[in-house]
């Protein structure tokens, strides 16, 4: 087969080691960011800010703002913001567990005796009563990084030594994940090591137990919690019978909706602990687990995409050099065409980690968006070093450069 000068010529071009070296650069440059912004003190919100984006929070954002949320018809809140009294809290969990829920999650943790001794060995005697199964929350601590397992973890006093076990009732823990540099909680942790053993959380605990399938918590790692926007029908605790029929056969968590302390940022805004709780619940009940690229595949992929887009700027700007006329030569000495190339690779980008998450993939582009903007940068800086070096030397693979020949028309 005969090649015609113009496939040689474009061979070369796609295959050109420059491209190579301007995607390296590039990659450079993204790493000199952002050892800049993590060591330099007034670069700090900016690393913060960096770490804590997501493109997942536009897609939640987006489905929000569509319309009118779904009204979860399995999970019911029961608000205990303003009751501290532990024989009342009691009373309200003698009502639920009347109402024949089918699991009912506690997330309060009972710390010490705190002087109501009274009411804390009433509490005590309304879990021993629980005809339902019931998942009280503990509290996970003082984590070990180079073992991968807590230390710690702070239980309810109605579980500790002054009282005999309560073999019907179990615990979960109800730590909640936050990302490292930033605050907005995306995921949750189906089990984790603590004092040498596995433990599970209070979603998987809940979800596992509604369901009868324990081998849904048989994992260590994260999973991403599905903030697609829902309604959990919250009910006060002085109409519970009112509400009878959204206690009955229903996921029950009680806990704090309005607690100040207890408030976190999410992809689709602050919300309480305990509706965190539910999203959790849901999502693995749901199985809507999205699978989270590896550092390296999340890399790899990053690489590609920009030694990809910058190519394509390179062969749009050589089209409209190559042709004659004022216009097409005005184009190709500016940076629309490379402008235009890296805007639409934005979008195409963007586009694509939306309908990946939507199956069920989240691929971070962050780091390739960032590369994407800077390949300008790194290409001009990539002509100035052969400039340099053209001068000097005269190395075949130096001549055989693209911008080589372009800067000795």
């Amino acid at each position: 087969m005969l090649y015609t000068p113009t496939m040689k010529r474009l061979l070369r071009q796609l295959f050109a080691i420059d491209h190579l070296f301007v995607t390296a650069i590039t990659i450079l440059l993204i790493g000199i960011l952002v050892q800049l912004t993590v060591n330099l003190s007034f670069l700090n919100p900016m690393a913060r800010t960096i770490e804590n984006f997501s493109l997942t929070d536009v897609f939640y954002d987006i489905n929000r703002s569509v319309g009118d949320p779904d009204t979860s018809d399995v999970i019911t809140l029961v608000d205990m913001t303003e009751i501290y009294d532990r024989a009342r809290l009691a009373d309200i969990f003698d009502s639920i567990q009347a109402l024949e829920p089918a699991v009912v999650g506690v997330d309060i943790v009972f710390e010490g005796w705190r002087g109501d001794s009274t009411g804390t060995r009433r509490m005590r005697d309304a879990a021993s009563r629980a005809s339902s199964p019931t998942v009280f929350s503990y509290r996970l601590s003082d984590w070990e990084e180079s073992e991968q397992e807590f230390r710690t973890s702070q239980r309810s006093i109605i579980f500790g030594p002054d009282f005999p076990p309560l073999q019907q009732i179990q615990e979960g823990y109800t730590n909640v994940h936050h990302s490292l540099n930033g605050s907005t909680v995306r995921s949750f942790s189906i089990s984790r090591r603590a004092h040498g053993h596995i433990e599970h959380s209070m979603p998987a605990k809940v979800a596992t137990t509604f369901m009868g399938d324990t081998t849904l918590y048989t994992q260590l790692s994260d999973q991403t919690i599905d903030f697609t926007a829902t309604h959990f029908r919250v009910v006060h605790p002085d109409s519970l019978r009112q509400n009878a029929d959204l206690i009955r056969s229903h996921i029950v968590l009680l806990g704090a909706t309005a607690d100040g302390l207890d408030m976190h940022f999410t992809p689709i805004g602050r919300m309480p602990g305990l509706e965190v709780l539910a999203y959790a619940v849901q999502t693995m009940l749901n199985q809507s687990n999205v699978t989270l690229l590896s550092s390296c595949q999340t890399f790899a992929f990053s690489v590609f995409v920009l030694w990809l887009v910058q190519l394509l700027q390179y062969l749009c700007t050589s089209y409209f050099n190559s042709r004659k006329g004022f216009l097409s030569q005005y184009i190709g000495q500016s940076d629309l065409p490379s402008s235009w190339v890296a805007i639409t690779a934005m979008v195409i980008l963007i586009g694509l980690c939306f309908w990946w998450f939507i199956h069920g993939v989240y691929i971070n582009t962050m780091w390739a968006l960032m590369g994407i903007a800077l390949l300008d940068n790194a290409r001009s800086l990539y002509k100035f070093c052969i400039v340099l070096l053209e001068h000097r030397f005269h190395w075949k693979w130096l001549q055989r450069s693209l911008y080589y020949t372009e800067t000795n028309h």
